[in-house]
């Protein structure tokens, strides 16, 4: 019997040293490692799925399994350092170094889901002050519901639709929060504007517009960008929504040109949707072209080849580019002109294209083509595509009249005067009041294109607040504003016998949209022409 226990020592040595078997942890190697927390417990929750093992010493096997009482398991493996994503679910979870079991862990419960918030609305009207919050809307995923008044600082109700009255005059931001049993939340920002919304400043120029906006972040979901429709199908729908095809030829806009049809047959896919199609254009558009700051004095539109030649261009010159290349696609697409809030004379141009299925805030999608700067930034790219700002404030949506006549961004003026007389000093001038914003944060998922926002907090935890596989993207990201803008002509001299006409374009608000836009027109002698969405002013000195 002496003989045999040596034996079976040296076997069980032999077993050990391979790795195979801990004996105990008498054997098991010195390493050092370090591994995510996880709350463990019938009664805890980890919002984030992300388990990592980090050992110090190098060339260490990392093996990570986690096990669910269906059976279904899941794994992660690497070299010294090793993460796994762990699916929501209540899971067993254990982690081997070089073959020697470390650590285990369970019940596990994950839920890095937050609930979503679907069709509520970002601004609504009350002029005596009762409204309806989150008609029409869907909550999925959540147990609580709260609607928090902001400017009031008091608790309106717990669920939705929500019935309010009694709303003091002014503007009130209202914020939804919807969490579920883990602690996720997802947060939606809804402006109620309770008395008058007429009651405008006064015009300060010699002729204008005054416009009051209201503005909500809107953002469309793109995670499945086969859902939405096929060209064929939002041609058919555009013309029958509007009665354009919103697919020609018009000023700065080609989508014959034989440079635009290059890169669409090269750049968009056999078969795709409307979506799919404008999202590999506009990363084509990433890519490819930058916004080049030196175009930003001159008053001329570049053609679609000559932007692709350039290298780039500034917005008008992009957004030209970008609808002639969905149309060029079968993509119906049209230009969009506005404001950036907050800039005076800071306008704009960016792009709408038709396709979006049911259930999308609207059929025609929002992209600004701005931001590219020759090299894809997946979270810029999709902080761009499919959100509505509201910092950019419509001033309309160019019709295929306006497209055939030219088009500017606000509005163009012109004058006479009488022969040997000195020339008049007219400018176009804006003024834009302090505004009113609630901000959050926004989130970014670039593998999944999951987008939302987040309520804001301290810098510390801006990350803390986004859905687990969301990355946090902007800080300051905003999520409504109201804001009021005085357009118009001063004239600061002007001979006797002078005559000054002015074209300017009027506020534009979606039918479809979430926003609202008030306007006055003020001067003398304005007549309205609906096929160029212009209004003309004319004064004589």
């Amino acid at each position: 019997m002496r003989s045999v226990l040596p034996a079976v020592f040296l076997a069980a040595l032999l077993i050990a040293s391979s790795g195979c078997v801990d004996l105990f942890g008498l054997l098991r190697p010195d390493y050092h490692a370090s591994v995510t927390p996880l709350a463990v417990g019938a009664e805890a929750w980890n919002r984030d799925g992300a388990f990592q093992v980090q050992v110090v010493e190098a060339g260490v096997p990392v093996h990570i399994e986690a096990t669910d009482a269906r059976g279904r398991t899941v794994q992660a493996d690497g070299t010294s350092d090793a993460t796994l994503q762990i699916p929501d679910g209540t899971w067993s979870v254990s982690f081997t170094l070089k073959g020697y079991a470390w650590g285990t862990y369970a019940p596990v419960r994950v839920d890095a889901t937050p609930p979503e918030l679907l069709g509520l609305q970002g601004v609504l009207l009350a002029p005596d002050g009762s409204t309806v919050v989150g008609e029409g809307a869907t909550v999925v995923g959540a147990t609580t519901v709260l609607v928090v008044d902001l400017d009031a600082g008091v608790v309106l109700g717990t669920g939705l639709p929500l019935p309010v009255s009694g709303l003091a005059p002014g503007l009130h931001i209202v914020r939804v929060s919807a969490s579920d049993e883990a602690g996720n939340v997802a947060n939606g920002t809804v402006q109620v504007r309770v008395g008058s919304v007429v009651d405008l400043p006064a015009g300060q120029y010699d002729l204008g517009v005054v416009a009051r906006y209201n503005n909500g972040v809107r953002i469309w979901d793109i995670r499945n960008l086969d859902a939405y429709e096929t060209p064929s199908e939002a041609r058919a729908a555009v013309l029958a929504d509007t009665g354009a095809s919103y697919l020609a030829a018009g000023y700065g806009i080609a989508p014959d040109d034989a440079d635009v049809q290059k890169v669409v047959k090269a750049t968009v896919p056999a078969g795709a949707t409307t979506g799919e199609a404008a999202m590999a254009l506009y990363r084509w558009m990433y890519d490819t072209l930058e916004y080049t700051d030196d175009r930003l004095l001159a008053t001329d539109l570049l053609t679609p080849a000559q932007t692709i030649a350039h290298g780039g261009g500034v917005c008008r010159d992009l957004a030209a580019l970008y609808v002639s290349l969905l149309r060029g696609a079968g993509v119906p697409a049209r230009i969009v002109t506005g404001y950036v809030a907050g800039g005076v004379n800071d306008f704009h141009a960016w792009v709408e294209f038709y396709g979006a299925p049911a259930g999308q805030p609207s059929r025609w999608v929002p992209v600004d083509v701005s931001p590219i700067d020759g090299t894809v930034r997946d979270e810029v790219l999709l902080s761009a595509f499919g959100i509505q700002l509201p910092e950019y404030l419509m001033l309309r949506q160019l019709p295929p009249s306006a497209e055939v006549a030219g088009w500017e961004s606000a509005g163009s003026l012109s004058y006479r005067w009488v022969n040997g007389r000195p020339a008049p000093d007219v400018q176009f001038k804006e003024a834009v009041d302090p505004s009113r914003t609630q901000s959050g944060v926004l989130c970014v998922n670039p593998s999944t294109r999951q987008r939302s926002t987040a309520s804001t907090g301290p810098a510390s935890n801006l990350g803390k607040n986004c859905p687990s596989g969301t990355t946090f993207f902007e800080p300051d990201f905003t999520l409504s504003t109201e804001r009021t803008i005085d357009y118009g002509v001063r004239v600061a001299t002007a001979s006797p016998g002078t005559t000054v006409t002015a074209r300017i374009a009027y506020p534009f608000a979606d039918p479809h949209g979430q926003d609202f836009v008030v306007y006055q027109f003020y001067g003398p002698d304005f007549r309205r022409d609906e096929a160029a969405g212009v209004m003309i002013g004319t004064l004589t000195r």
